[in-house]
């Protein structure tokens, strides 16, 4: 899960929020939230204690998975090449 939706419904962003909220039911029905560490890292600012930012993962029932150095490297590729 990409954190700009996370962030938009963690933070009612009046913009983006019901886009987010759609993408978010979407992603549910087709299978497991997995977030890695640069989404948690991401999103701890927008809570003001870890428990509230466990909490709101767990009960999106989102599952934290972290990256392999390898694909951490693919990923800046993929990125490097979208830009």
């Amino acid at each position: 899960m990409d954190t700009s939706v996370l962030l938009d419904v963690f933070t009612a962003d009046a913009g983006h929020l019901r886009g987010s909220q759609d993408a978010l039911r979407k992603a549910i029905q087709q299978g497991r939230l997995i977030i890695c560490e640069v989404v948690l890292a991401e999103l701890r600012p927008c809570f003001l204690k870890r428990a509230a930012l466990l909490k709101a993962l767990e009960t999106l029932k989102v599952d934290f998975s972290p990256i392999t150095q390898e694909a951490a490297l693919l990923a800046g590729e993929a990125w490097k090449k979208y830009r």
